[in-house]
């Protein structure tokens, strides 16, 4: 028995070698707990639990460099952001790095994806306008519980002299839901976020997103760390692939017109 599991060992090595991949990912499956939140395009899941999206796809090209196997656990941002802080999970993304979060977290070198800090609302909504805080004072916009957004809107919000009743709520789906239904007038979301039925009322922050784990896991995040630089050295164009696949159609859609060109469209009428 033992000579067969030799030799059994000898062909993964053989048959990673082959692949140009590292020789640990048949040798040694090491299981990683990824911390998920259900984000539309991102990190969506089945009836069955499989994970799709962008995130999972390139978990799945992180996991051909390293010989990872990633077991997600799902939860919302806040349970997330607590399992990491107490060790029980080992990675979280995507995630903005903050000065707040370096104190406990390390971050990957590389991001994970580029996103911006969105308002949206509905497109059939003609009562908002782009970049427009009169329309914006005293509407009700929905946020997540817990995300980093929420203290740039509230920026963005007394930079520019107005206020907004302000919903929260668990969990991605139950946003959109609330946008749907006409429970609040606007979201803040990520421009990655961007749906069908939706229109882009601001812009208001550029973000970079990563990859985040425990401070504890600098032997993880540097393994994650050579795989990032493996992939974007022999595959410079996967991220720009990923993003032309689940986010080409919200890269096109339109954001709203200002005051100035609805009146003058009318006008022209």
């Amino acid at each position: 028995m033992k000579g067969l599991k030799r030799i059994f060992a000898l062909w993964t090595v053989f048959i990673c070698l082959a692949a140009g991949l590292p020789v640990s990912s048949a040798a040694e499956r090491r299981t990683v707990r990824v911390g998920c939140v259900d984000i539309e395009n991102f990190l969506i899941t089945d009836d069955s639990g499989s994970a799709s999206g962008y995130g999972a796809e390139y978990l799945d090209k992180i996991q051909d460099y390293t010989g990872w196997e990633c077991k997600y656990v799902w939860g919302t941002w806040e349970e997330c952001m607590q399992w990491l802080q107490d060790g029980e999970i080992d990675l979280l993304f995507p995630a903005e790095r903050t000065e707040e979060r370096e104190k406990n977290f390390i971050f990957s070198t590389s991001e994970c994806c580029i996103d911006y800090a969105a308002l949206l609302t509905r497109s059939d909504n003609t009562s908002l306008y782009y970049d427009d805080f009169d329309s914006f004072n005293g509407i009700t916009v929905g946020l997540i519980e817990g995300n980093y957004l929420n203290d740039v809107f509230m920026q963005y919000c007394k930079d520019n002299g107005f206020s907004c009743r302000l919903k929260y709520f668990a969990t991605g789906n139950q946003l959109l839901q609330a946008l749907q239904n006409g429970t609040v007038q606007a979201i803040v979301n990520g421009n990655l976020n961007i749906g069908k039925g939706q229109k882009v009322l601001a812009k208001f922050d550029y973000m970079p997103a990563y990859f985040m784990m425990h401070w504890k896991n600098e032997d993880l995040m540097q393994t994650l760390n050579e795989a990032l630089y493996r992939i974007n050295l022999e595959d410079p164009y996967f991220t720009a692939q990923l993003v032309e696949k689940y986010y080409g159609q919200a890269a096109s859609l339109a954001k709203s017109f200002t005051r100035e060109e609805i009146s003058f469209a009318q006008n022209c009428a």
